[in-house]
């Protein structure tokens, strides 16, 4: 794909988007979301998902651009694999979400190229981020878990994850 989402690129506004089982393998995106781009303020769940092998500038493997302010509108990525792709930059993500509400449960990020594994981003106070029981291992040029844009009133929790041998 020349521009967004090189496998998929998902625009739906307030609607849910739930992409389940799905395989996004050697896809190319010039921008973001190599594998697959989803831009919703409504709810997004990505569950059990073979990403692998994608390149792209921001989210080598997915992007995902959900509510950044207001009251639920939550993201969840569980049970992925997000392997051997490759961001466009160290400070992009190939896990990357803008969100203010996000859920990342029980995903292996591994062995991605360049940038870090997992990038969390919003611009505004109020955020709520639960990392947990993942394996966020063996990523290189950027490293294994980037959270960005704290404020005080923000929560970000990091439970029983496996972060390990990232660079």
């Amino acid at each position: 794909s020349l521009g967004n989402g090189g496998g998929a690129y998902i625009l739906s506004g307030a609607g849910s988007v739930s992409v389940e089982g799905t395989s996004f393998s050697a896809n190319t995106a010039s921008s973001y979301g190599g594998g697959v781009r989803v831009d919703s303020t409504g709810q997004v769940s990505l569950t059990d998902n073979p990403i692998v092998d994608n390149v792209g500038s921001r989210g080598g493997g997915v992007y995902v651009a959900g509510a950044t302010s207001g009251i639920g509108s939550p993201v969840l990525a569980s049970g992925n694999e997000i392997r051997g792709n490759r961001a466009g930059a160290a400070v992009y993500g190939n896990l990357e979400v803008r969100a203010r509400e996000v859920t990342i449960d029980g995903n292996r990020i591994t062995a991605n190229l360049r940038g870090f594994g997992l990038h969390l981003d919003n611009s505004t106070s109020g955020i709520l981020w639960n990392v947990r029981n993942n394996i966020i291992a063996r990523n290189t040029q950027g490293g294994g878990v980037f959270l960005a844009k704290s404020y005080s009133y923000d929560t970000i929790s990091l439970v029983n994850n496996v972060v390990s041998f990232n660079q």
